[in-house]
Parts: C-alpha cells; structure tokens; sequence
C-alpha cells in the first residue's frame, strides 16, 4: 500500500513539473517574440530619426549618434535572427522582413557586421 501511494505522489509530482514547465516555456517564447519586436521598432526608430535629421546621406551624422544607431539596429538583428530558430513558419516570414529591414538600414548607416 505504501509504494503504490508512493508511486501515486511521483507520479503526480511529475505530471506537474510537465506542465509547469510547458507553461514556462510559452511564456518565455512568448517574452522573447516581443522582445524582438520591441528591438526592431526601438531600431526602426533610431533608424528613422538619423534620415530625417540628416538626410539619406547623413551628412553631419554625428559618431555618437551613428554608434547608438547602429548598436541598437545589431540588437534587433541578434534577437530577430536567435529567434527565428523556435518560431513557426508564420512568424518566420515575419522575422526574415524584419531582418531584411535591419539589414537594409545598417547597410545604408555602414554599420551591419559582414556575414
């Protein structure tokens, strides 16, 4: 009787670690996915703001401004690329514009490290 109430308490111990863990794992994609999209919309926006400060060209775009640009644009590339692996095909598609956006800008700004 002893093992079988044994058995009954592992048993049930470890059908919630299972589902304990499941959930964790949701919401940890689920922090990741809008980590990504926080990092592209925070590159956009830098991106964004250097063009209308100094034009297609940058003239005059100061380095500081250009470093803090371009740090945040190779942040979201990071994070867009490292989530790509666990998402599904859906969001893949998504995640490859995204990159593809990031790309493009950090080309335009000189800054995305060569592949």
């Amino acid at each position: 009787m002893i093992n079988m109430n044994k058995a009954a308490l592992i048993t049930t111990t470890l059908i919630i670690c299972l589902i304990t863990t499941s959930a964790l794992a949701a919401d940890l994609q689920k922090s990741m996915r809008r980590q990504a999209d926080s990092d592209f919309r925070i590159a956009e926006k830098a991106y964004r703001k250097a063009v209308k400060d100094y034009g297609k060209a940058f003239n005059g775009l100061p380095d500081s401004e250009k470093t803090s640009a371009c740090k945040k644009i190779n942040s979201a590339l990071y994070t867009n690329r490292h989530n790509m692996v666990a998402e599904d095909t859906f969001r893949q598609q998504q995640l490859k514009q995204q990159i593809g956006k990031l790309e493009q800008y950090g080309s335009e700004l000189e800054c995305v490290p060569k592949k």
